[in-house]
């Protein structure tokens, strides 16, 4: 007697699997979970050991890539180390007023930052005095 053929067709899965190739494609398939939802995650699939270390480097690649990587944020007025610029602020001097040079010094101060302030004033300082001599 020959074998029943079922006339059940078998039943497609309703959702899409992505096929994971390695570590990194996964974690990058997952970019948008925070890194100890990936981590769990990969357990789950099976992909294998992932070190927080590890996601995060990848992720930080990949999203240099993508151009979506976090830029670091400045305080107003904060100084660009090495460059002798700050970040491009608005003075804080209201329009249209006058201030007095302390009050101008103070807004300086803060625009360069302290201490790039001290390092221009002490440098300044030294020139007088070595003028006066």
């Amino acid at each position: 007697m020959a074998a029943k053929k079922s006339s059940k067709s078998k039943a497609k899965p309703t959702s899409k699997v992505k096929v994971v190739t390695s570590k990194s494609e996964f974690i990058r398939q997952n970019s948008k979970l925070p890194v100890k939802e990936i981590i769990t995650k990969a357990a789950k699939a099976g992909v294998g050991d992932i070190s927080a270390a590890f996601c995060y480097t990848i992720l930080s690649e990949f999203r240099k890539k993508q151009g979506n990587a976090p830029k670091a944020k400045k305080t107003a007025g904060e100084h660009e180390v090495g460059t002798g610029r700050t970040t491009g602020k608005a003075s804080p001097k209201p329009s249209g007023t006058s201030l007095s040079p302390e009050a101008q010094f103070g807004a300086l101060i803060l625009r360069l930052g302290t201490e790039r302030a001290r390092e221009l004033f002490d440098s300044t300082l030294a020139k007088v005095e070595q003028s006066l001599k």
